[in-house]
């Protein structure tokens, strides 16, 4: 093996491999979910996961999470199998799921006050509370932020766990046109700073490409990676990329794809 073969093979934190997996209706028959699903994530490397819904997006964010443990295969994080949650690999779920009775910095502190990390992480806290956009609202609740803020929120929440891989399932999925692309710019912005590794679901081609360094593309269930596609963009990028002809051709080509799957 070549000096850079070697080099990304040692660099490579997440491995799945051969995962399969179905769910029981309760009444003795079962669907299938996934089937034979392998994929690698670099350090620091920012891929999404796509495909129409119900492929089997969220199953594979869920058993990277600890969540849900895959019938076949296994899926490891720096060499060791994923068993359970573990603050190093943190998520960002579609709702932002804040605690109503919470202040936004109590919220974001919640995670390392469990952990018992509360001292060492107060600093971490409002400098995140800033990143985010929300200095000036560290006393305010939830339901006296707009969508857009909550989900800054539960953004900081995660990260001032120190992520090594941040795992996101939809998260822009319900916010408007214009908090979605604000949004969007946003978590370019974190990741430039932190460059934690990212594993972001999406059914929307222009996002995925917008953000990632790769996608991998799911067929219909069920789910296995149909297609992995580097997206080779300068960075740093902004919502003017959407314009630029390769881009064009490369969501167009990525359509044709799905296309060609769901015939």
């Amino acid at each position: 093996m070549n000096e850079s073969k070697l080099a990304k093979a040692a660099d490579t934190g997440l491995r799945l491999q051969g995962i399969s997996h179905s769910f029981s209706d309760g009444r003795g028959r079962a669907t299938d979910v996934l089937a034979g699903v392998s994929f690698e994530v670099g350090a620091r490397e920012f891929v999404s996961l796509m495909g129409p819904s119900g492929c089997g997006k969220s199953t594979v964010l869920g058993m990277v999470a600890g969540f849900l443990s895959p019938e076949q295969g296994d899926v490891r994080w720096h060499g060791e199998r994923v068993t359970a949650p573990d603050a190093a690999r943190g998520v960002v779920f579609q709702k932002p799921h804040l605690y109503p009775w919470c202040e936004v910095y109590d919220n974001v502190m919640f995670g390392p006050r469990a952990l018992g990390r509360e001292r060492e992480s107060r600093d971490l806290a409002r400098d995140l509370i800033a990143e985010v956009g929300l200095e000036g609202f560290e006393r305010h609740r939830p339901y006296e932020l707009s969508g857009g803020m909550q989900h800054r929120v539960a953004l900081a929440r995660t990260l001032v766990n120190r992520p090594e891989l941040l795992l996101m399932d939809e998260p822009f999925a319900a916010l408007d046109a214009q908090t979605r692309e604000e949004m969007q710019a946003l978590l370019l912005e974190v990741w430039q700073r932190h460059r934690c590794t990212v594993l972001f679901v999406t059914h929307d081609i222009e996002e995925g490409l917008l953000l990632s360094d790769r996608i991998l593309v799911m067929g219909h269930r069920p789910g296995s990676i149909r297609a992995d596609i580097s997206v080779d963009f300068e960075r740093p990028r902004d919502e003017t990329l959407v314009f630029d002809q390769r881009f064009v051709d490369l969501r167009s080509s990525v359509r044709t794809l799905f296309r060609k799957d769901s015939s």
